[in-house]
């Protein structure tokens, strides 16, 4: 397991699969349920994933479906060990909060989850992350991915041109003028 780790999202991705997963969030209803997370799961990677990319003069990471599209992306495209172990380490996180925070993350206040999620980051330089750092350096991996492969994102914040340029058939080319 250590290879997914490792590798890092854009081997679990394969080509298409960003699209297909944001159309499985575009096809779902609003108020449906998650299909892999449970409530409090969904609620405790909210919780990061706006911790990790908070609403500013932009978008927060919830603000923008993300927690849909991870949900889609463990779904579709993790296989069962990889889900599997994905959630015992999002399950991890909570746990490491207990430990250093006095509580599980949701019920901490804004200044003490600010402190979990630092530690949890400064861990992911390290090698041998435990389950709840690994947890995190692919949840942190899967919000900034699903955030800015976004429609509202890539729309609105980073203004990138859905279909750039134009197409221009029968285009005169210069004849090279010889030297």
């Amino acid at each position: 397991m250590q290879s997914l780790w490792q590798g890092g999202l854009a081997t679990l991705l394969v080509p298409g699969a960003v699209a297909g997963a944001w159309r499985a969030v575009a096809a779902t209803p609003a108020d449906a349920p998650t299909r892999t997370l449970t409530s409090p799961q969904a609620r405790l990677i909210a919780l990061l994933a706006d911790a990790i990319l908070p609403r500013s003069d932009t978008p927060s990471a919830t603000d923008v479906g993300v927690i849909g599209w991870i949900d889609a992306v463990a779904t579709d495209y993790f296989s069962s060990v990889q889900r599997s172990d994905f959630l015992d380490c999002i399950g991890a996180i909570d746990e490491h909060a207990v430990s250093i925070g006095g509580g599980r993350l949701e019920s901490l206040p804004a200044g003490v989850v600010a402190g979990v999620v630092t530690s949890l980051d400064s861990a992911c330089r390290r090698k041998n992350l435990s389950p709840a750092e690994r947890g995190y350096a692919l949840l942190k991996e899967l919000v900034v991915f699903g955030y800015f492969t976004s429609e509202p994102v890539q729309k609105n914040v980073l203004q990138v041109p859905i279909v750039p340029g134009r197409f221009d058939p029968s285009v005169p080319i210069p004849t090279p003028v010889a030297k």
